[in-house]
């Protein structure tokens, strides 16, 4: 039987991907025709994101390869400054 958070721990992280990739290409100047237009499609990227986001913490992983795909979704979107040692411990011990 396979964990259900998988497909959804997939689905954010292509959502994140699309969101980083929207936040790249934000148009200069600011106030202008093509910044309003970017403005709304990244608020719509951000949505679809944060509802993938949101459907990873109501899931409950079921199996090891679940709940490090729940750590790898946290993960991805931490940053490279983030510790990462204690999240590897952490993994280590599921």
């Amino acid at each position: 039987m396979s964990d259900p958070i998988l497909t959804k721990a997939e689905k954010c992280m292509a959502a994140w991907e699309v969101y980083r990739a929207s936040s790249e290409r934000e148009p200069i100047p600011l106030y202008c025709p093509e910044h309003d237009k970017w403005q709304r499609q990244h608020d719509e990227v951000t949505a679809d994101w944060r509802d993938a986001w949101c459907d990873v913490l109501a899931t409950v992983p079921t199996t090891r390869q679940g709940a490090i795909a729940l750590n790898d979704a946290f993960l991805l979107h931490q940053g490279p400054d983030t510790d990462r040692r204690h999240y590897v411990e952490l993994v280590a011990r599921l």
